[in-house]
């Protein structure tokens, strides 16, 4: 979506960005999608859940997974394939609750119906979703991509700020120690100065220093 007015930019991907040019962009910078601001969601793989088929239309209901964390998980994104194409490219191979991976190109528009443009399929059943899941190291959409992305990026940053904490944490009791050594090294040296300042029975120390000096041992 584009404002004309304030020129801000929501993008499928959720992404809002402010246009600099007064000119409506090419492609969003988050997904670098080049039909952001068209109805019709252009993709070159889709990660879903195969729903109920509908008697009527022929249409199977289909369910996009925003997170590849468990196959129960199944996001409120739906479309829907036609018979027709169900049967070309699934040939009744895809029973509801299975977890489908599509690659190749793929459209849907407001009507929800996806337009098969080229395909590429893998698919596996729900009872091997669980170990499908754990041999395979990208999956994503885009949206849950980036957010994953963010996240380890958080992470990350956290991991750092945490780690320079506790470096200034111990730099600065390494400086509290060495304040404490050269207090005490100022004492003992002082404490000797005044020790032979009572021990000199010359003349040549004043009474008033050697008063100091009772008073400071006297500490």
């Amino acid at each position: 979506m584009y404002n004309n007015i304030t020129q801000e930019c929501i993008c499928r991907c959720s992404n809002k960005w402010q246009a600099r040019t007064g000119k409506i962009p090419v492609k969003c910078p988050q997904c670098g999608s080049r039909a952001w601001n068209r109805d019709v969601k252009t993709y070159t793989s889709i990660i879903c859940r195969a729903g109920k088929e509908d008697p009527k239309t022929g249409y199977r209901e289909f369910c996009f997974l925003e997170y590849i964390d468990a196959p129960a998980i199944v996001s409120e994104d739906i479309f829907y394939i036609s018979k027709d194409d169900l049967n070309k490219f699934f040939s009744g191979r895809s029973p509801p609750g299975s977890g489908i991976v599509m690659l190749g190109s793929f459209e849907v528009d407001e009507t929800k119906l996806l337009k098969i443009i080229e395909m590429k399929l893998v698919f596996c059943f729900e009872s091997t979703f669980l170990s499908y899941l754990s041999t395979v190291s990208v999956l994503y959409n885009i949206k849950s991509f980036y957010q994953k992305q963010a996240a380890l990026k958080k992470y990350n940053e956290d991991l750092l700020l945490k780690e320079i904490l506790e470096d200034q944490k111990k730099e600065e009791a390494i400086k509290a120690a060495r304040k404490r050594i050269y207090a005490a090294d100022a004492k003992r040296l002082k404490t000797l100065e005044c020790e032979k300042i009572i021990s000199d029975d010359s003349n040549s120390i004043s009474m008033e220093d050697r008063l100091k000096a009772i008073e400071f041992l006297g500490k």
